[in-house]
């Protein structure tokens, strides 16, 4: 069999799009996790990894997080008894009263994540659910002065929390 110069360019074109396919798949990696509770996550590493805030309440518990690698998008439902907020409340204070462009549009990533956080936010219905919302800005790299933007939504009655982390910026 003769192969062409046509034949190698298109065999050549055909190998570089299957490992294109291959590196893309590789790197974007999302990882769906779920801990019973806040000493599971401390013990598997995931606060030192920096996906899941050392600030949340000790008793956290049914912990559900949704994470992508190489955007640092993060996903993240918790639950937490009243009682242990005193840690919680002083990072989170002031609540917001409106929310930043970055913040306007939040993607769906599972089941768990609630309807009136997903899609175009609308700050009246975060309200209307019994949540106050926060943000905070967290630095992304040590020497760049990209941030992302960490929003937390909390429902301090009931003890049910979300946080969503941007992509940095």
């Amino acid at each position: 069999m003769i192969l062409t110069k046509a034949t190698h360019r298109k065999c050549a074109i055909m190998l570089l799009i299957f490992w294109m396919a291959i590196y893309n798949n590789a790197c974007n990696e999302v990882r769906t996790l779920h801990f019973t509770s806040f000493h599971e996550a401390v013990e598997t590493g995931e606060i030192t990894r920096g996906w899941i805030p050392e600030y949340l309440p000790d008793k956290s518990s049914n912990i559900h997080i949704i994470y992508d690698i190489t955007s640092s998008i993060t996903w993240c439902m918790f639950d937490f008894f009243p009682d242990d907020i005193q840690d919680l409340k002083k990072v989170l204070e002031p609540e917001i009263l409106f929310l930043p462009t970055r913040l306007q549009q939040i993607k769906r990533p599972d089941s768990f994540w609630p309807e009136f956080l997903s899609g175009s936010l609308n700050f009246d219905k975060i309200s209307e659910n019994g949540f106050s919302s926060y943000v905070l800005d967290k630095k992304c790299y040590q020497g760049f002065d990209d941030t992302a933007l960490l929003f937390f939504v909390i429902n301090w009655g009931n003890g049910k929390g979300f946080f969503h982390r941007t992509i940095c910026q």
